[in-house]
């Protein structure tokens, strides 16, 4: 006995979608990068200086609602810059930079 071949379908099946969506909320996080420097030839009075913007800057946020404990520094860099004509050193910048997120 031979065996019988299946009819190929004439018609294919198929099956087609096609769309498109948008979403919109309100956002409920902000990254703000912060940065402060300062110059000064002497260290210790760059340090004071630099913390007193550093303490406005924390009130300013503050007044806006934000938590310190969602404000961090990333990072303080202290490095000596000489002027071309002399070899006394103008120290700066002293910069911490603050990184968020913050949270509304």
């Amino acid at each position: 006995m031979g065996r019988r071949m299946a009819k190929p379908h004439s018609s294919a099946r198929v099956i087609t979608v096609s769309g498109n969506a948008a979403v919109r909320v309100i956002p409920d996080q902000v990254t703000l990068t912060l940065g402060v420097e300062t110059w000064h030839t002497n260290l210790v009075a760059a340090k004071v200086e630099n913390e007193q913007r550093l303490e406005r800057i924390m009130a300013a946020v503050a007044v806006h609602g934000v938590s310190s404990k969602d404000v961090q520094t990333d990072y303080i860099s202290i490095e000596p810059e000489y002027k071309a004509s002399l070899f006394s050193p103008c120290l700066g910048p002293l910069a911490p930079w603050l990184l968020g997120p913050f949270r509304g």
